[in-house]
């Protein structure tokens, strides 16, 4: 049984030189693989903004801002999208990714009507 290596100095000095580049679909995917064990807080956070947040947000556009009656039916597929997901144990890659989708869409959609 062969335990020491002897030609580990000729193998290091052929390795290749790794250069680190930032890709931001693994940072996130890593970052939601992180979050695995906080499930269940995802799911509160996420119907808590969802709930007192988000779901005014197309009364407030449409009575003061004017806006068109379509953004209510986005905002509500969104946050049904979202329960939908959290509550039928979808992975928290799926968690994650509709709750910042919708979150995303719904302030561009304030960004839009209030700018």
């Amino acid at each position: 049984m062969l335990t020491l290596k002897i030609n580990t100095r000729r193998n290091w000095m052929l390795r290749d030189a790794k250069t680190d580049t930032f890709h931001p679909l693994k940072a996130y995917l890593n970052f939601a693989d992180g979050q695995k064990q906080n499930r269940t807080l995802w799911w509160f956070v996420s119907l808590m903004v969802h709930g007192n947040l988000i779901l005014a947000l197309p009364a407030a556009l449409i009575y003061y801002y004017n806006a068109p009656i379509y953004i209510l039916p986005i905002t509500i597929l969104g946050f049904f999208a979202n329960l939908v997901a959290n509550m039928g144990g979808m992975s928290i890659r799926v968690t994650l990714t509709s709750f910042f989708t919708s979150l995303v869409v719904n302030l561009a959609m304030l960004l839009i009507y209030v700018l």
